[in-house]
């Protein structure tokens, strides 16, 4: 089984669950875990003086014949105590007590089954006072809950009303004494489902509010509260936000705060007889955001206060390093400070190529900083703490410290990245360097060599060779109800585990421990019934399409979630059949699988024969060209040709012993593997898995060098390393790098006891042959998911600078997926934790993201037409509002459209939006018969240039809009030179204003067909309010 990830030592002391009758758990409607997917916790808010039990329903998650054994909690800070825990067979409810005012927690829950399963489920608790404030669910990406269950729904008492506020705490920063800041904006939103009477608004402190409160907010909506800051005493001021509702309650919803400094006169420096000014004196302002910032306070005011842009560094494959992340150390006060011990504790580290920060020093002036970058580059798997810290002269005990947190990853869930694996969790490109270890799909259903040798023995050594992926062949009688290996196939002294087996049980053995290993395991349908050797179909007389996918169905049910498998190799070598019918068989059952494991990758090998040009069994796949799998989700299908040598037959390609040569060899072998399969990777279609690969090389069973074609096959092999390692043309210079490990394979096979191949160790199980092994070395280097030690390819957030920190862009993703029936909305939290999917939202050559969608996809409400669009939100991710009448906002981007629909060829790039339309968009146009790039204004480009009175698909152009006190500036082309301004912007009296980009199609099903689409390319996007 699988390891679990182990508690950080903080999570202390537990609390055991005890078992409890069905009758005595409470009925807690509301009080509810929920899974919100995976890097999702949730959060609870609960008062410090409650004693409330919440509960948590695994009965979806459980297998049917399953039950909860064992529950265990843990909780950090201890100030919030978990009195008691109770489980039934389906069922966890926790009490939970205690709690400081406005203190987060972190709770734990490690819950054991029946079946030896553990899974862990983290939420965040955060506790209150005695202020009023209702309780309110949301959710971040701060933790990771593991795990998938289903609450099934139930009738509810209506909820609400409940008033939250976004931002929960407005920060004005630092400004003068005596000045009034800028406004800042926060919304109140009622997430209940009673309207609440909303009498007024009152305000503490050295704030005040502009607006005017609405009579009533319903459940649903939302309105915008400005809020100023003018300080009366120099210092940190605070303050509160109450709403007053229709029945005289009075409401905390927010918490405000801001300092007051009084500039110092700038200190003259004498060098000689020449007097120089320091003038740098201004403190940049904070934002909460991501970070953490924790603050000493002295006595007289004075300040050390510590920023880090990013705490959790997510997961990072072990012995490789994260991205760095910014950090400062910040003075505030009149008192010079002095500051010692600036560190940070492994697998934490300061970033020396961006430079390393004084561990020591004096900052003398209020906004003086020290700046530094961290990265996170793990030791070992699982959890890893760190802690950023620093001590000054301040007269206090504790030094000011920020907790680290990162993941070293193991195996990690893999996706279809153009024509690369990559990792789900980090975008790493991974290389499937792959070895085939055979026998299960015989009469022996347990894979050859057990009985020479451990199985742990053997998976051993496949990793100590440089592999990483085992391809498992089995066969449809495998899969059968208590099949059980023969005897003779396993020493079970070696082998004490698979006792009392059947052949899926030892299988699951086998597999938990690859994955320990950090090997990823290709399941692949080699046979229909047990046997030998290739049947060319899925089907036959005795084994029909029901069975096929009734195999298929056994082993994506079992196997849907375990982490080592990597996806299903449909069938193995389907030669007696055309590619028409291999692809429609393929496309059923790859569709079948994904339906019960949707996280797996789907392998397809080629056929025959395709117009009379006959190739290796399963290696031709020329139709992908003009027939590819289309599942039903995309971005799911790898190729996979088998590819051999002298060894296996007789090709007119290959050169063999005492023949003549074929033209140009071994080069002309280049064109030869173009041709059938190879045009798949270098057309960057999709990924190229060899399935299998790999020859006698002269040698037998014992090394000794018996064998024909020898040099003719090392040769074959070499120039297939290249090609490989993608080297297109065999001069030695390859493409490969951190985006491209090279294509990925299967070598034939581990097991020496192969007819036509030998394996990778000799006759006893064991002495590797050699020379096989330096022959493929040049594959084996490199690829495991790590970027060949470089850094992860950019996100589409990094590409486009998303995220909750100050001078970042804020924005939610709006997409239409295809298949889907509802709008897909992707939270700034999701998409700055490096959220792609293509090919609505995904990378183009590390430089660009791509916005797609069909016209046919799902509509946001009152639309006609579909969208790949982001939407401004604020840092925190609530919805964005503006006044443009006021102040000066600016939207600025490169845009290049490169797909529009035939008929009506118009999307929308860019837009100022408010109310039910685009006041200011960029947009193509069909008029007379040209597609227009061009700017409307209140729904009209009359009297205005336009940017190109016949646009070509592909061209790239840098735009903007800037409004300023409700004036229009759009620049095309030049960025310091206006190609027009407007004054024609009409108030709607809102502050709900707010702007968009990407790919918002202007065409639907009744002028083009549905499966038509838009596709946008956008980089070096930027939006700011001032």
């Amino acid at each position: 089984m699988p390891q679990s990830v182990q508690n950080p030592a903080f999570f202390d002391p537990e609390t055991v669950g005890r078992r409890i009758e069905e009758k005595d758990v409470p009925i807690t409607r509301a009080r509810r875990l929920f899974d919100y997917g995976a890097h999702m916790a949730e959060h609870i808010v609960k008062r410090s003086e409650d004693w409330l039990d919440w509960r948590l329903d695994l009965m979806r998650w459980l297998e049917p014949d399953e039950a909860i054994t064992g529950v265990v909690a843990t909780a950090f800070p201890s100030d919030l105590i978990i009195p008691e825990i109770g489980f039934t067979d389906t069922d966890v409810v926790l009490w939970m007590a205690g709690g400081k005012d406005h203190m987060r927690h972190s709770v734990r829950l490690t819950v054991t089954t029946s079946r030896d399963k553990i899974k862990i489920f983290r939420f965040v608790v955060l506790t209150i006072g005695q202020e009023p404030l209702f309780i309110f669910v949301s959710v971040e990406t701060d933790g990771v809950q593991i795990g998938r269950l289903a609450i099934p729904e139930t009738e509810t008492d209506p909820i609400g009303p409940i008033i939250v506020a976004d931002p929960a705490v407005v920060n004005f920063g630092m400004i003068e004494l005596g000045t009034q800041s800028a406004p800042l904006s926060l919304t109140l939103a009622n997430r209940g489902d009673i309207n609440a009477p909303v009498r007024a608004l009152k305000v503490t402190g050295d704030f005040a509010f502009t607006s005017e409160p609405l009579l009533l907010l319903r459940p649903g909506t939302s309105f915008p509260v400005h809020l100023t800051f003018s300080p009366v005493s120099e210092g940190v001021r605070t303050g509160k936000l109450f709403l007053l509702t229709g029945d005289d309650e009075t409401l905390l919803v927010a918490r405000l705060v801001g300092e007051a400094i009084v500039t110092a006169t700038p200190p003259v420096l004498s060098v000689g007889d020449a007097v120089i000014e320091d003038v740098d004196l201004v403190r940049p302002a904070l934002s909460v955001g991501p970070a953490i910032i924790e603050t000493i306070d002295v006595e007289d005011g004075s300040s050390i206060t510590l920023v880090a842009f990013r705490t959790d560094f997510g997961n990072v494959p072990v012995g490789s390093r994260s991205l760095s992340f910014t950090g400062r150390l910040i003075k505030g006060g009149d008192r010079p400070l002095h500051y010692e011990n600036l560190q940070v504790t492994p697998p934490f580290y300061f970033d020396a190529a961006e430079g390393l920060p004084p561990t020591s020093g004096t900052l003398e002036l209020a906004g003086n900083s020290v700046g530094f970058s961290l990265y996170f580059q793990p030791e070992t798997e699982g959890v890893a703490t760190g802690t950023l810290s620093v001590t000054s002269d301040a007269d206090i005990v504790n030094a000011d410290r920020v907790q680290l947190t990162g993941t070293g990853g193991g195996i990690s869930r893999l996706k279809i990245a153009f024509n690369q694996f990559a990792r789900v969790d980090n975008g790493f490109r991974v290389r499937l360097k792959s070895v085939n270890w055979f026998g299960a799909e015989g009469t022996n259903y347990t894979p050859h060599g057990t009985w020479a040798r451990g199985f742990r023995a053997i998976i051993d050594q496949i990793r100590a060779f440089g592999f990483n992926t085992i391809r498992l062949p089995f066969s449809g009688d495998f899969t059968a109800s208590g099949r059980t290996p023969p005897a003779t196939a396993i020493d079970f002294d070696l082998n004490p585990e698979f006792i009392g087996k059947n052949a899926l049980e030892i299988l699951d053995i086998i597999l938990d421990y690859c994955a320990e290993k950090g090997l990823y395991v290709v399941l692949d349908h080699h046979r229909r019934q047990a046997g030998v050797g290739a049947d060319g179909a899925p089907t036959g007389s005795f084994y029909s399409e029901a069975d096929w996918l009734a195999a298929w169905g056994v082993m994506a049910t079992r196997y849907a979630n375990h982490p080592a498998i990597a996806g299903a190799d449909l069938h193995n070598e389907p030669h007696d059949l055309t590619w028409d019918a291999w692809a429609r068989l393929a496309e059923t059952c790859g569709n079948h699988i994904l339906s019960i494991a949707p996280d797996w990758l789907i392998f397809v090998e080629g056929v025959g024969n395709i117009d009379d040009d006959y190739y290796w069994w399963g290696g031709q796949l020329k139709g992908v060209a003009t027939r590819p799998i289309q599942l039903n989700v995309a971005n799911k299908v790898a190729y996979s040709p088998h590819e051999y040598g002298q060894s296996v037959g007789s090709q007119p390609w290959l050169a063999y012993d005492g023949q003549t040569l074929p033209a140009n060899w071994p080069l002309n072998l280049y064109s030869v593997w173009r041709d059938h399969w190879g045009f798949i990777f270098e057309d960057n279609i999709a990924p190229i898995w060899i399935g299998e690969f790999g020859g006698h090389y002269g040698l037998d069973g014992s090394g000794n060098l018996t064998k024909p074609h020898a040099q003719y096959e090392r040769q074959w092999t070499e120039e297939l390393v290249k090609y490989l390692n993608a080297d297109f043309n065999g001069d030695g210079t390859d493409a490969r790098g951190p985006t491209n490990p090279g294509m990925s394979f299967a070598y034939w096979s581990f097991n020496p006891n192969s007819g036509d191949t030998g394996g990778l160790v000799q006759d006893d199980w064991q002495t590797p042959q050699t020379p096989k092994l330096e022959l493929i070395a040049p594959l084996l280097t490199g690829g495991d998911g790590n970027g060949g030690g470089g850094t992860p390819d950019p996100s589409p957030a990094d590409i486009l600078n998303i995220g909750a920190a100050s001078g970042q862009n804020h924005f939610r993703l709006q997409v239409g997926k295809t298949g889907e029936t509802e709008v897909t909305y992707i939270e700034q939290s999701v998409l700055s934790g490096g959220y792609e999917e293509a090919p609505y939202f995904t990378v183009i050559d590390n430089q660009a993201v791509q916005f797609q969608v069909r016209l046919d996809a799902p509509r946001t409400g009152g639309s006609q037409y579909a969208r790949s669009e982001l939407r401004e939100t604020t840092a925190s991710g609530g919805d964005m509002g503006f006044n443009p009448f006021s102040g000066t906002h600016v939207l600025s981007g490169k845009s290049r459209i490169t797909h529009l629909p035939p008929s009506k060829p118009e999307v929308v790039v860019a837009q100022l939006h408010n109310g039910d339309r685009d006041r200011v968009a960029i947009r193509t146009q069909l008029i007379s018969g040209k597609t227009m790039l061009l700017c409307r204004v209140n729904g009209t480009s009359s009297g205005l240039p336009r940017f190109d009175e016949d646009y070509a698909i592909g061209t790239e152009f840098e735009w903007m809009i800037r409004i300023e006190n409700g004036a229009v500036s759009v620049f095309y082309g030049d960025m310091n030179t206006p190609l027009f301004e407007s004054d024609a912007l009409q108030s709607t009296g809102s502050d709900s204003w707010y702007f968009k980009a990407g790919a918002y199609a202007q065409s639907n099903e009744s002028t083009d067909d549905g499966d038509e689409y838009v596709a946008v390319e956008l980089r070096d996007l930027a939006s700011s309010h001032a």
